[in-house]
């Protein structure tokens, strides 16, 4: 950008920011810019264009330009993903929920701006977008659905904080977390297996530490064996497939007679092995299958679904973020709860 052109436009940027300039107010106009700046009509016509590329202003015919009533300042929020959905290795099913639920935000109040494969430390087109956005006052907060690395936090831009927050299972130095009760999620599918007679519970995750998931089990005075805690990575075809076949050939007087599946991207494979296992289905195991909700992943066996509600977790997170930008303390951590699929279409109805 034109040296000129860039004077022009970060000053009113910093009107607009600092509220000189309110939403909805009309700009100055073009012959009062070039006075007040010194400027030719073709600098302030594409200073003024950028301001309108960056969502600052807006131009309205034969009337002038003016602020916008929802400028990115306040309305705007990036959601920062280590991955892209072309690429399985970087992704999974809670960030395809993620983004899913950013897209449906229809209030020009809160929406989003999506930042992807932000993962690592090679430089890609996203980092040098969200640096261009955060240097420019283009966003009013910033989430992160992994842990932020190599993210400096409390980075100031022109004296500016970017209030910041991470989906992510503890706080980091400057930056406040939100993630799911994991906690919760086992002691809400024990308690519902065990309603259901069900006392030979296994559970099938990707990462959920084993000392959470016995301890959880052991509270409900179950004597668990080791090896009904499986795990499965999450990109993996035949991971899940291959675990449930091995807990099925177990002796039917020893085999599960429970299924915690605690992690949607195992799901698919999970119950195909049930499906087709002769021990499976036809003994009648019952399954809890995780849910990143509303984007429920596919089963070929009934499943009572209980997780979490992502929508809830991008709305809880624009409150937290908005508790910063206005100087509030807000907790460390912040841990949502888990909730059955018929507990949150009711929600909803009554929201």
């Amino acid at each position: 950008m034109a040296p000129k052109r860039g004077q022009i436009v970060e000053q009113l940027r910093a009107e607009i920011v600092s509220g000189v300039l309110a939403p909805n107010s009309r700009l100055p106009t073009r012959s009062e810019l070039e006075h007040r700046f010194g400027g030719s009509s073709v600098t302030i016509q594409r200073a003024v264009d950028q301001l309108v590329q960056d969502g600052f202003v807006c131009s309205r015919p034969r009337s002038g330009s003016f602020v916008a009533s929802h400028p990115p300042h306040l309305c705007r929020f990036g959601l920062v993903l280590p991955g892209r959905p072309d690429s399985p290795e970087q992704w999974s099913r809670f960030y395809t929920a993620l983004c899913g639920e950013a897209q449906a935000f229809d209030e020009p109040s809160d929406r989003f701006q999506l930042y992807y494969g932000m993962g690592g430390d090679a430089v890609k087109p996203g980092h040098a977008n969200l640096l261009h956005d955060l240097q420019n006052h283009c966003l009013a907060g910033l989430i992160f659905a992994t842990m932020p690395y190599n993210f400096p936090a409390g980075v100031k831009f022109n004296s500016w904080t970017c209030p910041m927050l991470g989906i992510m299972a503890g706080p980091v130095p400057g930056i406040p977390a939100i993630f799911p009760d994991w906690g919760s999620f086992l002691d809400r599918a024990i308690g519902h297996l065990l309603a259901n007679g069900r006392f030979r519970i296994a559970v099938l995750t990707v990462s959920l530490p084993s000392e959470l998931i016995m301890g959880r089990l052991a509270a409900r005075q179950l004597n668990t064996p080791s090896y009904f805690i499986q795990y499965a990575p999450v990109n993996s075809v035949e991971g899940a497939r291959n675990v449930i076949d091995l807990l099925m050939r177990i002796p039917i007087e020893d085999r599960p007679d429970g299924l915690i599946i605690a992690d949607d991207n195992l799901l698919e494979q999970a119950s195909m092995a049930l499906m087709s296992s002769p021990h499976g289905v036809a003994e009648g195991i019952h399954v809890v299958a995780h849910c990143n909700f509303p984007w429920p992943t596919p089963s070929l066996v009934p499943v009572r679904r209980l997780g979490f509600d992502t929508g809830r977790i991008l709305r809880l997170s624009l409150d937290l973020l908005k508790q910063q930008r206005q100087g509030a303390s807000c907790p460390a951590l912040t841990l949502v709860p888990a909730v059955f699929e018929d507990e949150l279409k009711a929600n909803r109805e009554i929201s």
